[in-house]
């Protein structure tokens, strides 16, 4: 079930989470404290959770096959088989919605599809999710007490399969914890992550005569896509500091400073919804005979349009940082005022871009209508199945 949930649920990928606003989160098969986009936020909003901020200390519950790093942290960890977790979500869903101990308010007023989706969760049994989880009917009733009873509760998890996405997603609809203020809500500015093999199949559509890479590197990322295409295409040139894979298939490198020999400036979001705008200078003179890519790319526009580009990149970096009024900053030699925070967290209410401009639960809806749904991954002939995790040291922090 390829897909993400909170494009199917909310019409936009653009959704934060700001854990640190919970008085219970709920992570199923999501060891956040390791495989967080940021490690650094992740800690943080760990040491918020675990001070309560004024309120009182909140509760985790670590729902996984693995014992992991957040299930070592966590209140209680409960062991489910690999893969399941969306059933363990729509088991408490089931008892949630039965019980009716969920926001009726922001059901009736903010959703859509709901009727299905009780129905839905109505032709399931208790003990078949059980038997497909792993996890005793008691325990599950007894997991759904405990996050009935805490509000504002959170449940996550990671971008794995769109069952256990919209499983997952869908108690923070029955939690009333999605909107402005609250534990979920929209964002403006930050992008997703995308991957880069469609981008190959649409250049494999339309194959170019030339190919530019600009400081990534696909052959490694995406092999079986970007072998051939790199291996038919005329002309490939890679800007890098490194002969990476791509590099080595490449007919021209062209050797860029490393990110220590260039001036830095950008804007990122963190996980919730906060953008924060750092500049700094190179903290290091380049040690090769390189060049910055703004420098390469900048001289190659210079060609290509007979010099009307402009040629000097520094000056061109270093209006940037005075158009953002970080002129003063920047030219600080100590720490101080070398970052600020040009934004709180997001309150506005989350993108609605769907058909009914609410949350849907249609997606999941189309999911629960499929006789095996308790038997999704099965595979009689061949009943192991490969369990993946990724520990702080191979996670790619791209988010911090």
């Amino acid at each position: 079930f390829p897909g993400d949930a909170y494009e199917r649920m909310h019409g936009s990928r653009q959704v934060a989470f700001h854990l640190s606003r919970a008085d219970l989160v709920a992570s199923f098969g999501f060891d956040w404290l390791q495989s967080y986009p940021s490690p650094v936020e992740a800690q943080r909003a760990f040491a918020q959770l675990r001070r309560g901020l004024g309120r009182r200390r909140a509760r985790i519950i670590q729902i996984e096959p693995r014992f992991s790093v957040t299930a070592g942290k966590a209140d209680r960890w409960i062991p489910v088989y690999p893969g399941t977790e969306g059933l363990v979500a729509l088991a408490v869903a089931k008892r949630l919605v039965a019980n009716g101990t969920y926001d009726k308010g922001f059901i009736q007023g903010q959703t859509h599809g709901f009727e299905d989706f009780r129905k839905g969760l109505d032709a399931l049994s208790l003990s078949d999710l059980s038997q497909a989880t792993g996890v005793p009917e008691q325990q599950l009733k007894l997991l759904t007490a405990e996050l009935s009873g805490l509000r504002p509760a959170a449940a996550i998890t990671n971008r794995g399969p769109l069952l256990t996405q919209l499983g997952v997603h869908a108690l923070n609809a029955l939690f009333g914890c999605i909107g402005k203020d609250s534990v979920f809500s929209g964002m403006e500015s930050r992008e997703s992550f995308r991957e880069d093999a469609p981008v190959a199949r649409r250049l494999k559509e339309h194959p170019p005569q030339a190919l530019l890479v600009d400081r990534v590197n696909p052959r490694f990322l995406s092999p079986l896509e970007w072998k051939d295409l790199l291996e038919k295409t005329p002309f490939v040139a890679t800007v890098s500091a490194f002969m990476t894979e791509t590099a080595e298939a490449s007919d021209l490198v062209l050797p860029c400073h490393t990110p220590l020999e260039r001036g830095h400036c950008s804007s990122p979001v963190s996980p919730d919804g906060r953008t924060v705008l750092g500049a700094a200078p190179r903290a290091v003179e380049p040690f090769f005979d390189t060049k910055d890519p703004g420098e390469i790319f900048l001289a190659l526009a210079g060609a290509l349009h007979k010099g009307s580009a402009p040629e000097d990149f520094d000056s061109i970096f270093m209006s940037r940082v005075k158009q953002l009024q970080l002129g003063k900053p920047f030219d600080a030699r100590g720490a101080e005022g070398m970052w600020r925070e040009t934004g709180g967290p997001a309150s506005v209410s989350p993108p609605r871009a769907t058909r009914s401009g609410k949350f849907e639960f249609d997606a999941l809806n189309e999911l629960l209508s499929r006789p095996d749904i308790t038997k999704a991954g099965e595979d009689r002939d061949f009943p192991l199945r490969l369990y993946l995790c990724a520990p702080l040291a191979l996670s790619f922090g791209e988010g911090a």
